[in-house]
Order: structure tokens, then sequence, then C-alpha cells
């Protein structure tokens, strides 16, 4: 298992300068578009959700002094996938079979981005496990949502 408080520590320095904007405090919310194919939602929300996950595999298992860069370089493209699919849902339109999905990855994102904010509090260990709680939960959001897209039958 990784040592989230290694690894979110150092995600707590590298998030406090990267300067990304934080939105409101809901998630926005799907837009529905009668008709709009599954298959073209599909195919655009997949690529982008393996960016997350290639993104969040490539962390290092621990990080420290010893692979501060290294870990600061994965995190950050953590943070950039992370991005890409709040880009990718911001962009598209849901079918109404596919809104449940769609929910659980803008939760998701919602959460991800959080995490990377909040957990930035002087780098305690208060604040570093609660980041780590939030990338959790980010984590079963995004496995639903995979799950729920996989198994669309419309």
């Amino acid at each position: 298992m990784r040592n989230s408080y290694a690894i979110l520590l150092v995600g707590a320095l590298l998030v406090g300068s990267a300067g990304c904007g934080r939105g409101s405090d809901t998630a926005p919310s799907p837009v529905v578009i009668p008709g709009t194919s599954a298959n073209a939602y599909i195919a655009a929300m997949v690529p982008a959700l393996d960016a997350v996950n290639a993104a969040v595999a490539g962390i290092p298992t621990e990080c420290g002094p010893w692979n501060e860069q290294e870990c600061r370089v994965a995190l950050q493209r953590v943070h950039d996938a992370n991005a890409g699919l709040e880009k990718t849902l911001a962009a598209g339109t849901v079918p109404d079979c596919l809104r449940e999905a769609d929910t659980e990855m803008r939760t998701s994102v919602k959460l991800m981005d959080e995490a990377m904010h909040n957990g930035i509090d002087g780098q305690s260990y208060t604040a570093v496990q609660h980041m780590a709680r939030e990338l959790e939960e980010a984590g079963t959001h995004e496995i639903r949502a995979m799950n729920l897209l996989q198994n669309a039958s419309c």
C-alpha cells in the first residue's frame, strides 16, 4: 500500500504552487440533450478517465526528500489529467441514460480538485490526512462512473 502521508505531503507542496482555479462549491450540472449518442459520450470520457488513472498509477510508492522532484512531476501529471477530465466533462453533453455516470465523474473531479487545494494548510498531518480521505472518495466516485459506463445499456 502507498504511503499516503508521504505522497500527499509532497502533493501539498506541489499543489500550493500549481495555481489552478477553483470552481463553485458544487459540481456543475450536466447538460442533458435527449438523443445524444451514448457511444460518442463514452468515447470522449474513457480516454480522459484513463489519463487520470494512468497519472495516479505513476505516483511513486513512497515520496520523501530523496525523490521529491519525481513525486512533484507525478503529482503534476495527476493534477493535469484531472483538469483534462474536467474540460472534457464541460465540453460534452450527456445522454439521459448516462446521467448517473456523468454525475459520478463530476463529483470525482470536484473532490480531487478540493483535495489538492484544501490539503495545503501548512502541510500538517491533519491536513494531509484530510487530503488523503478526499482523494480516496474521489477514486470511489471514479470507479462507480467507470462501472456505470461499462454496464450502460443505452
